[in-house]
């Protein structure tokens, strides 16, 4: 009964993962790509236009139809040899071969360059010695520092970020039918009794909690959990995405496009008082008001 009750799960969990994709231009996209790949490479007569057919047409993987049919196979021979026989499984193996080859050429080549690389790095400080210019250091494994402004934006016409978000918006989102949005009933009552401590803020003449700001600051991949702090170096949030439309900040910062979104620190420590009952962690901390 539970492996049915799992394969009803993870059919259900299918089904939304195909419903929110369109094979044609899925496939379309990777017809692109692959001709890119092909172009790059000299082994064109097994990387062809045909293998990404096949893949679109026979594998289980592009039919939801042949995919929960192939998860409710029991015979262990025959699963295998469906696998052994599916495009993709074919062109993972022919990748994975690739890349492990590619490894081992470049761990040779990697060691050697190591042997000479503090002779080049000391090359270098003689050469910046004699020209009298200030040698930089290598910034590998250092803390990086980025700066900018809380504020919003309009990213096109008609549209306006507001740069902070608050408590009541969140209530507004709740859905329970999305995990993302499925908030817990206590913090619900916590938003219905107002019951937000020394946490809470005026809007619009109604107190509520922040959540987030937007900032213009340059963030990256990794950047999730940094610490956000004012020109005081006193603690004002934490880092954990950026909005869509400056997701290209990785390739050309645009400080009128790109926000950082933060979590708000008071919403933090609400979270820890009201909603966890751990005040006695707020107590050990050293709180500044009235920035």
């Amino acid at each position: 009964m539970k492996t049915l009750d799992s394969l009803v799960v993870y059919e259900r969990d299918m089904a939304g993962f195909y419903k929110g994709m369109d094979l044609t231009t899925d496939y379309q996209i990777t017809r692109s790509l692959w001709q890119v790949y092909q172009n790059d490479i000299g082994d064109s007569n097994w990387v062809s236009a045909s293998q990404i057919d096949r893949i679109y047409q026979y594998s289980v993987l592009s039919n939801p139809d042949l995919f929960n049919e192939f998860i409710r196979l029991r015979d262990k021979e025959k699963i295998m040899k469906l696998i052994g026989q599916d495009p993709v499984y074919i062109t993972f193996t022919y990748f994975e071969a690739l890349q492990k080859a590619n490894n081992g050429f470049l761990k040779g080549r990697l060691q050697k360059m190591n042997r000479f690389y503090s002779t080049y790095m000391e090359a270098l400080q003689l050469y910046y010695a004699e020209k009298k210019k200030p040698f930089y250091p290598d910034a590998n494994s250092t803390m990086r520092v980025t700066y900018g402004k809380v504020e919003g934006l309009k990213p096109q016409d008609g549209m306006r970020y507001e740069f902070m978000t608050t408590l009541d918006g969140a209530i507004r989102k709740a859905d329970p039918n999305a995990e993302e949005f499925n908030l817990p009933e206590k913090l619900k009552r916590l938003h219905a009794s107002k019951d937000y401590g020394q946490y809470a803020i005026q809007q619009n003449g109604q107190y509520t909690v922040p959540l987030a700001f937007l900032a213009s600051n340059h963030t990256t991949g990794g950047n999730s959990g940094s610490p956000v702090l004012n020109a005081k170096g006193e603690l004002i949030g934490t880092n954990f995405d950026r909005i869509w439309e400056g997701t290209m900040s990785d390739i050309l910062f645009d400080p009128n496009l790109c926000r950082n979104i933060t979590l708000d620190i008071r919403y933090t420590l609400f979270i820890i008082e009201k909603f966890g009952n751990a005040k006695w962690i707020v107590d050990e901390m050293k709180l500044v008001k009235n920035l």
